[in-house]
């Protein structure tokens, strides 16, 4: 969105999270440059404060301790200048504008009323939208009717609201209960239903195979799935000596509900959905062995290709033959079953640990070949959704190089992790509504803490992001 004057908060922070990400691709690279050049800012310099602005943002709508919100003055007061310096406002009165002594003084009504949520504007500008916005486009808009006008306009939308759910519905014969959510309803649940079947594999997973969608339209169409997919699955058939036909379940998204998060995240991995491809990333946690290196390390981004689950009995499955360690033949013979939910994934070549993306915010991988990194894993196996972005402009091996951000959840742990805790009872606390805002001359313009500063390379042991001579 570029019409200010139609922005809220949220599409501001978007659009700074999309300009962070040009920050990272070779023709952003080359687009911001100039400027870059002309206002003798680095590269460096300009991502970490948009870094360190969005994890803010998300930091202070977060419940976090007294301790450290006492403490995030002096990063706070570094994180303004960053803004000064990257980027410049020589018309007007500069960076001498109300909204930058909002910024200043926001810690101090932290301190008072705890976290921004709680007083927070969102709620009153989308309620705004709602009776006020979408009404002005169905009225005259004239001054001493407006008011009344959009009162009226926002009543008939309610009767007309009413009279479809307790007259047209039933008529129709639609008419349906409401229930309340049930929070012991199951959380995995699959959507846009399919089935695949394999005959016939040989010893290279290949066979005739087949979709049929339980969706008639998507029949009609005939809507394909990703073929990865289907080499994936025959492929560990065919290893496990199996050669007969057999079917599997498919579903072109699915539910879940990673540790950490309030509400279930849809995953999607559709061949076909307004008019293009969707398929989605996630991070991926794999076992790590006893005595190896923590689990936080055994992580990586990977491409959902899609989500199955087995139907036919005496199948080889990877929870049977790696989990419960059966043999293809005892399965065989006992006819058993697996009604776990499985996904597809094309894996990148290496691991990148949280630890990583949660140092650099925005990190970068390369996916692995198809024939060594793409696996079927437990849909338990994903622990996070991600945002993954291509290297636009890139060439030679950029041009295969992607980009992964450290998920929304996560933002306000960047801002956190950099606040140098105080000592108890330092007389110094972080209290910003009293302390006077630089106007980015004299000590706040040039001399202010550059990206250096930031990552700490002054060679000492002390892991401040900002340089605490010039506080």
């Amino acid at each position: 969105m570029t019409d200010s004057t139609k922005m809220g908060c949220n599409e501001r922070v978007g659009n700074m999270f999309l300009l962070l990400c040009l920050t990272h691709t070779t023709d952003g690279i080359a687009l911001l440059k100039p400027g870059w050049d002309t206002h003798n800012i680095t590269q460096k310099q300009f991502k970490n404060r948009i870094k360190l602005q969005l994890g803010f943002q998300k930091w202070i709508h977060e419940y976090n301790d007294k301790d450290e919100v006492d403490s995030a003055g002096p990063l706070l007061g570094e994180l303004i200048d960053m803004i000064k310096y990257s980027f410049p406002r020589e018309e007007g009165n500069g960076w001498k504008i109300p909204k930058v002594h909002a910024l200043a003084t926001i810690l101090h009504f932290v301190q008072k009323f705890g976290c921004a949520s709680g007083f927070s504007g969102e709620t009153g500008e989308r309620f705004l939208k709602t009776i006020v916005k979408d009404m002005a486009r169905i009225t005259q808009q004239r001054a001493g009717l407006f008011a009344e006008q959009c009162a009226f306009r926002l009543f008939e939308k309610n009767v007309f609201k009413h009279a479809y759910q307790c007259s047209v519905v039933p008529g129709l014969g639609l008419d349906f209960d409401k229930i309340e959510n049930d929070n012991n309803v199951e959380e995995c649940q699959g959507s846009g239903e399919y089935t695949f079947t394999i005959e016939d594999v040989d010893r290279h997973g290949r066979g005739y195979t087949k979709v049929v969608w339980k969706s008639p339209d998507r029949e009609k169409l005939k809507i394909g799935i990703s073929e990865l997919m289907k080499l994936s699955i025959c492929k560990f058939a065919a290893d496990n000596n199996w050669k007969g036909m057999f079917q599997v379940t498919g579903y072109t998204s699915f539910k879940l509900h990673p540790e950490g998060y309030d509400e279930p995240i849809l995953f999607h991995a559709n061949e076909f959905t307004r008019g293009d491809k969707w398929y989605d990333w996630c991070m991926l946690q794999f076992d790590g062995e006893e005595g190896d290196h923590p689990l936080d390390e055994d992580v990586c981004p990977a491409l959902i290709l899609g989500f199955f689950k087995y139907a036919s009995s005496g199948m080889p499955t990877p929870y049977l033959i790696d989990e419960m360690g059966y043999s293809p033949q005892h399965i065989y013979e006992n006819g058993m079953e697996d009604d776990t939910p499985y996904a597809v994934v094309h894996t990148a070549s290496d691991m990148v640990p949280w630890r990583q993306i949660k140092d650099e915010f925005v990190s970068s991988f390369q996916l692995g070949d198809v024939k060594s990194c793409v696996f079927i894993v437990d849909i338990d196996c994903i622990i996070d959704p991600l945002f993954v972005f291509k290297d636009l402009g890139g060439k030679g091996s950029a041009s295969s190089r992607h980009f992964c951000v450290l998920p929304y959840a996560k933002w306000g742990r960047y801002f956190g992790n950099k606040v140098v805790r105080l000592p108890i009872g330092d007389d110094d606390s972080a209290d910003l509504g009293d302390e006077e805002v630089g106007d980015g001359e004299g000590d706040g313009g040039n001399e202010m803490t550059t990206d250096d500063d930031l990552t700490d390379n002054s060679g000492n042991d002390d892991d401040s992001p900002y340089d605490h001579d010039s506080e």
